[in-house]
């Protein structure tokens, strides 16, 4: 089964996790030859400071990304404290609170934010006044701590992996390693996946964005909807990335098993944009996502048109290597209904998947249960996994 993230609040619309409210201050006019910034002047092109990946600040207004970037640079380049405000062009409380989300969305590292913030006008001034959940110094000892986690995780890869095995290790990593929990505290979010091992969907997203950056790939994400295996939609967070020039759509949280002991599902791993409407719904990107190359299943020869012998005896040499390596997990991808009726039918159902792991067992010399297995299905993408332990 899939695992949805909790509405974080309810004082925004919808998918938003952020707002600001608005609290204006008018103290009399200032002086032209006052120093106050001249926004007028300053480029709205992004900086340096933050994610190099920023898909939600491509999406704001000139005046938004000059106080993004301001905002930005609060955090990355202060030293000693935080600021009490930093000053923004003049803004409405909506348009800060757009740049106040594509800020926290955009900037997985950046942990120190509460989920709501002011916007403060003085004069001809606007203010952007946060809610810190931390201390200076703590914000900067867990980013550090969780930067030196991150590199432990990146040093596990070896050199010569590929964009694709760089992705599959980093998804496979967090799917295993981090707990889902919808109920938890939801500040900190990358850091509760990297450090302490649980999150909601919103940290596994920033989490699997931020280390993918981290290992060279470019990865966004990206706010919606979802729909569980009820029909409800509920807020979701889930990333985009880019994998030999294409784009796909990736999922880590809904490709966490429910279960304790449960195997790491690549159902959602590099969809396209058909695939992903499947069940994820209410999102814009501004990149073609329609090449299945790097799909998981295309990717490792897991996809079949049929169900004939010749395809079993395909399945049998892709459960011989996964059990080579340890593993006693296998998924299957159909490219119709009919193929894939009729495999889990004779394998699941039928009870073949005891003599497979017989006959794996007997060609490959590997030590698969042949009297205890389990599978589940997913129909709406023709595919199932058999676990043989």
């Amino acid at each position: 089964m899939k695992k949805l993230c909790k509405i974080l609040i309810s004082i925004f619309a919808v998918v938003s996790l952020c707002s600001c409210s608005e609290a204006t201050t008018m103290i009399g006019n200032i002086m032209e030859n006052e120093n106050y910034v001249k926004w007028e002047s300053i480029s709205a092109e992004p900086t340096e400071n933050g994610s190099r990946y920023k898909n939600y600040f491509e999406k704001l207004g000139d005046d938004q990304k000059k106080g993004y970037n301001s905002i930005l640079k609060s955090i990355y380049e202060s030293e000693d404290s935080f600021p009490e405000r930093v000053e923004v062009p003049y803004m409405s409380a909506d348009d800060l609170s757009a740049v106040f989300e594509a800020v926290v969305y955009d900037n997985p590292d950046i942990i120190c934010y509460g989920r709501d913030c002011s916007i403060v006008t003085d004069g001809k001034r606007c203010y952007f006044e946060p809610k810190y959940t931390m201390s200076f110094n703590e914000f900067k000892q867990k980013r550090e701590y969780m930067e030196s986690l991150a590199d432990e995780i990146i040093a596990q890869m070896n050199t010569s992996y590929s964009e694709f095995d760089r992705e599959l290790f980093i998804h496979d990593y967090i799917v295993k390693n981090c707990r889902y929990d919808r109920d938890g505290d939801f500040n900190n979010l990358t850091y509760s996946c990297i450090a302490d091992n649980f999150a909601s969907c919103e940290g596994y997203a920033k989490a699997t964005k931020y280390l993918l950056e981290k290992a060279g790939i470019e990865c966004y994400t990206i706010v919606g909807d979802a729909t569980d295996s009820g029909r409800e939609p509920e807020s979701h967070m889930w990333n985009l990335v880019n994998i030999g020039g294409s784009y796909y759509y990736l999922d880590t949280t809904w490709d966490d098993p429910n279960t304790s002991g449960g195997e790491v599902s690549h159902m959602y791993f590099n969809l396209s944009e058909q695939e992903i409407r499947t069940d994820h719904s209410n999102f814009t990107v501004y990149f073609e996502c329609t090449d299945d190359q790097y799909n998981y299943f295309n990717a490792t020869d897991s996809v079949f048109e049929t169900y004939k012998w010749k395809d079993y005896e395909r399945i049998v040499a892709l459960l011989g290597a996964e059990a080579k390596k340890g593993n006693e997990f296998i998924e299957l991808k159909f490219t119709n209904e009919d193929a894939y009726s009729s495999a889990l039918y004779d394998l699941a159902k039928k009870g073949r998947a005891y003599t497979l792991a017989k006959t794996v067992n007997f060609r490959y010399g590997t030590k698969l249960k042949s009297n205890d297995i389990s599978y589940s299905q997913e129909e709406g993408f023709f595919i199932f996994s058999l676990m043989f332990k």
